[in-house]
Formats: C-alpha cells, structure tokens, sequence
C-alpha cells in the first residue's frame, strides 16, 4: 500500500511539473443529459424524470485541466427547478500500457426546491485512447455537501451519492468532439443517467 501511494505521489508530483512547462488549450461545450431517479436502489420504479441542460467552459494544460460548469435541471412530475455551478481540477497520472489512472475533485454549489447548499466531489478512474480518434473513460466519484450533521441532512434533501460511470468521447473535424455517457448513481438518492454533449477546443 505505501508503495502504491509512494508511486500515485510520485506520478502526480511529474504531472504538475509538466503542466506548468505546457502550453495551454481551451475548450467549452454543452451537454444534455436525462436522469431518472429510482424510488429505491434495488428497484427500477421510476420516481421521476430530470432533464439537464449544461455548459462548461475549461483549460488544460499537460496533464492538469480546470473547468467550470454549470447546470439548469427541469424535474418533471413533481414539476420542480434546480441549478447547480461547480469548479472542477483533473490530474491525468503516468500513463502504463496506454491506460492513464486520473485523480479529480471538485467544489460547488446546489440549489433544489427545498435547500441551497455547498458541496464537494472526489473522482478517480481510468482513460484509455483508441487509435487517436475515441477517448474511453470508466470513472467513480463520490459527492456529499460539506460537513456530516447541517440542518438540511433529512428525508429526500439528502446529497451523498456514489456514481459509476462509462464514457466515449469521439473527435470530429475542425477540433470539436461528441461524448456519450451512461452513469448509474446510489447513495441517498438513486439514478440512472444517459448524457450526450458536444465540445470545442482552441487555443
């Protein structure tokens, strides 16, 4: 074990080395993604239907990439309304046999119909690209608001929630790119989600 963290250390401390010499790129994008929240874990009854509509706008430098993203989310049957801005840092870690290990967190900031609150996410996964054309993703994240015990922490307010994910992202002509992503998300509240989006790189 100390070997493994000596080694995630080691990959990290190079990366950063090597995004502050890289030269910068900028990207931005919109994505759309329909959630469906289950009335338990263990069921697929759904409770209700979420549309998301989101945008980001990020830049990445070597291996270090910063985004910015915000959501709007239209909860049909109850009708309802939620927004959601986050800030998010990613570190792509030493690539082994072309599979990059990556470490992600993220704060932000949720408003439901019921309770503001702030929150923060920690990520990890691994990326895999297909002959320079198809970028795969498989990613787990963890997301709870900040502090065990606030006020909010009852009934269907609660946030934490474990997500699993799978994602193909697919480069087109003139620097932009589609991704596709399925995510199945349990803890204090259950989904499934099916997310497509669009994005475009430039210097």
């Amino acid at each position: 074990m100390k070997n493994v963290i000596l080694g995630l250390a080691v990959s990290a401390t190079l990366a950063v080395s090597a995004a502050a010499s890289a030269e910068p790129s900028y990207y931005e994008g919109f994505d759309f993604a329909e959630k469906q929240k289950l009335n338990t874990a263990a069921t697929a009854d759904v409770a209700e239907k979420h549309d998301v509509y989101g945008a980001f706008a990020g830049v990445k430098s070597g291996k270090l990439s910063l985004e910015g993203r915000m959501e709007d989310e239209v909860v049909h049957d109850p009708a309802g309304h939620q927004g959601l801005f986050q800030g998010k840092a990613s570190l792509d870690l030493m690539s082994v046999s072309g599979v990059t290990p990556f470490v992600a967190g993220a704060v932000g900031y949720k408003s439901k119909q019921t309770i503001n609150f702030d929150y923060y996410v920690v990520e990890g996964g691994l990326k895999y690209n297909v002959a320079n054309l198809v970028d795969l993703k498989l990613a787990s994240r963890i997301r709870s608001p900040f502090g065990e015990k606030h006020e909010h922490e009852v009934g269907s307010d609660l946030y934490r929630t474990v997500e699993n994910s799978v994602s193909a992202s697919v480069k087109l002509p003139a620097k932009n790119a589609v991704v596709v992503k399925y995510a199945r998300e349990r803890g204090d509240s259950n989904y499934n989600t099916w997310l497509v989006g669009v994005t475009h790189s430039f210097k």
